[in-house]
C-alpha cells in the first residue's frame, strides 16, 4: 500500500504492512458477521422486553388529628392555687378550717384533709365536659364515713347544688344519681359493698361523654349513667360531716367545650346575678357583657375581696370560656 493513498482500515492496514494481515482480517471479519449483536431496546420486540419493576411508593403516615388527652394533677402544692373554690354551709367558715393539705416525702406525696364540718365542698373553678377522672379517697375512723364526687356542677352554690352525685359513702360507695335541677335517664342505686375498710385508701375512676357517665369503683364497674342534663360544669368534694382524705386526683380532658353557654345554658341576666351592693360598684360601666357578670358575681360570691376591679377578674376567665356575642347587660 503506497503512503499516498487513504486506507479506510488502518489498524488492518498496520497489521498487513507488519505481516499479520491475514491473522488480523480472519479475527475482524468474525468479530462483525459471526458474533451476534445484542438488539438495542428500540429494537427489540416489545414482547420480549421485561418492563423494570417499579418499587411501590412508601404509604404516607397517617398524622394524628389531635394531641392524645394529657393526665393532669388537680391536686398541687400550691393547693388552692386559684383553681378550687370553696363553699361552706356557714357564713363565717373559710377554706382552711375545713381543707387542709398535707405533704408527705416525696413532692408527690400530697393528701388532702377534709374534716367534715361544715358541710358544704370544694369545686374546680374551671368548668368541665368530656373527660376521665380518677381520685383516691380513705376514711380514717369512721365505719360510715360520709362525702361524695359531685360532677357538671352549676348554678348557685348552696349546700346540694345542680350536679350529678357519686357517693362516696362507705357502704354505698358508687352509688349515682342526679341532685337538684340536673336530671339523667337513670340511676345506678343498690350498689353492693365496694368500699375497703376504714384506714385503706379507695378509688374512683369515672369517665364522662357525652353526657354517659362511667363509675368504677376499687377496679369493678358499677354502672353507667346515661342523658345528663347538664353534661358540663365544675367537679367538686363533697364535706358531709366526716373526715376524709384524698389524694392523686388527675384528670383527662378528652374535648374541650367552647363555651360555658353553648351547653344549653340561659346567660344570666343582670338583676338574676347582681346583688344591689355590686350593682352600685360597676354603674360606672354602662354596659357589660353577661359573662363578665356571670365572672364578676362568682368572684364575689365565693368569698374573694370585694374590692378588686371586675376587669381584673374578668382576665382570669377560663381559657375554655369564649364571650356569647351580642349579649349585653345594661343596669
Amino acid at each position: 500500500m503506497r503512503p499516498e493513498q487513504t486506507c479506510w482500515f488502518p489498524r488492518l492496514c498496520s497489521a498487513v504492512n507488519h505481516g499479520r494481515g491475514l491473522q488480523w482480517a480472519v479475527l475482524w471479519l468474525l468479530m462483525v458477521f459471526i458474533i451476534p449483536q445484542q438488539p438495542s431496546a428500540a429494537q427489540a420486540p416489545a414482547t420480549e422486553a421485561e418492563p423494570n419493576p417499579t418499587p411501590d411508593a412508601p404509604a404516607e403516615e397517617a398524622q394524628p388529628t389531635s394531641s392524645p388527652p394529657v393526665k393532669r394533677m388537680l391536686l398541687q402544692e400550691n393547693f388552692p392555687n386559684g383553681e378550687w373554690a370553696f363553699f361552706g354551709s356557714k357564713k363565717e367558715s373559710a377554706l382552711k378550717d375545713t381543707w387542709k393539705l398535707v405533704k408527705g416525702e416525696k413532692p408527690e406525696d400530697l393528701t388532702l384533709v377534709c374534716t367534715g364540718e361544715p358541710y358544704g365542698y370544694i369545686r374546680t373553678r374551671q368548668v368541665f365536659g368530656d373527660f376521665e377522672l380518677g381520685l383516691q379517697w380513705r376514711y380514717p375512723k369512721d365505719e360510715n364515713g360520709n362525702s361524695g364526687l359531685l360532677l357538671f356542677t352549676a348554678g348557685e352554690d348552696r349546700l346540694w347544688p345542680d350536679s350529678l352525685q357519686i357517693q362516696l359513702h362507705h357502704s354505698t360507695a358508687g352509688s349515682t344519681f342526679p341532685g337538684g335541677a340536673a336530671k339523667a335517664d337513670n340511676e345506678l342505686r343498690n350498689v353492693p359493698l365496694l368500699s375497703r375498710p376504714p384506714g385503706q385508701w379507695n378509688e374512683c375512676v369515672v369517665t364522662s361523654e357525652q353526657g354517659r357517665v362511667t363509675v368504677v369503683i376499687n377496679g369493678k364497674k358499677v354502672g353507667e349513667v346515661t342523658g345528663c342534663t347538664p353534661n358540663s360544669g365544675t367537679i367538686a368534694l363533697q364535706s358531709e360531716g366526716s373526715e376524709i382524705h384524698f389524694r392523686q386526683i388527675w384528670i383527662k380532658e378528652l374535648g374541650k367545650i367552647e363555651s360555658t353557654m353553648s351547653q344549653g345554658m340561659t346567660p344570666p341576666t343582670w338583676e338574676e346575678f347582681l346583688p344591689p351592693r355590686i350593682r352600685r360598684r360597676l354603674m360606672r360601666n354602662p354596659s357589660v357583657s353577661t359573662d363578665e357578670v356571670w365572672i364578676v358575681r362568682d368572684t364575689i360570691r365565693r368569698g374573694r375581696n370585694s374590692n378588686h376591679d371586675f376587669q381584673v377578674w374578668y382576665e382570669h376567665l377560663p381559657a375554655n370560656c369564649t364571650i356569647a356575642p351580642g349579649t349585653q347587660a345594661v343596669p
